[in-house]
């Protein structure tokens, strides 16, 4: 099977929406899901590639006995907003280039692709499909100070930060609202009856 036969659905939503909840239940479905997060943290590691530029662009400091020092590149991006650009210019590259690697190893005509930054870091443009999982905002604090133990000031601010990963107006979107009162299985499983041929 070609990259171009592999149907790409993204998923995304604001945080504490439920796109990791979707995700499970993808894969319980047998739908693969790589997740940009999770594969972005091993990439600072893993990637040759990715590695030389941070070290070229921030130093040794990054990588001290060898391993990256995630505490150290925080400090650097929290202070500098122009550093977090060219951090991430370097590290969305790298994460697709292992999202083509894995997509190749599924031997499915169907994969997703999890990302909270899915449109603000141009993911998006590499699915055929985008997946949108909201919830009411309540519900979403909520989750995120029970789940992350941060206080609601915390979680209104992380939603605060998201707010420019939203789809573009008019984009041809599928959206799933997992709010408490819906029932998320039966949406998800609809949804990738209507996407498999």
């Amino acid at each position: 099977m070609s990259c171009a036969d592999i149907r790409v659905l993204g998923i995304s939503g604001g945080i504490g929406s439920g796109k990791s909840v979707v995700s499970r239940l993808l894969r319980l479905l047998g739908i693969p899901v790589f997740d940009c997060d999770r594969e972005a943290k091993a990439l600072y590691d893993s990637d040759a590639q990715l590695k030389k530029q941070l070290i070229e662009h921030f130093g040794e400091g990054l990588y001290p006995e060898g391993r990256f020092a995630s505490h150290a590149l925080a400090q650097i991006i929290f202070e500098d907003p122009l550093a977090r650009r060219e951090v991430e210019q370097m590290v969305h590259p790298a994460v697709l280039r292992r999202f083509d690697q894995w997509k190749q190893q599924q031997g499915c005509s169907l994969v997703a692709l999890e990302s909270a930054i899915l449109f603000s870091s141009g993911f998006n443009r590499f699915c055929t499909d985008v997946l949108w999982v909201d919830a009411p905002e309540d519900e979403r604090l909520q989750r995120i100070v029970q789940r992350d133990g941060a206080t609601r000031e915390e979680a209104m601010r992380r939603i605060e930060a998201q707010r420019n990963n939203t789809p573009p107006e008019g984009s041809r979107v599928f959206r799933i609202d997992n709010s408490a009162d819906q029932a998320l299985l039966p949406a998800v499983r609809a949804l990738v009856q209507e996407l498999l041929p």
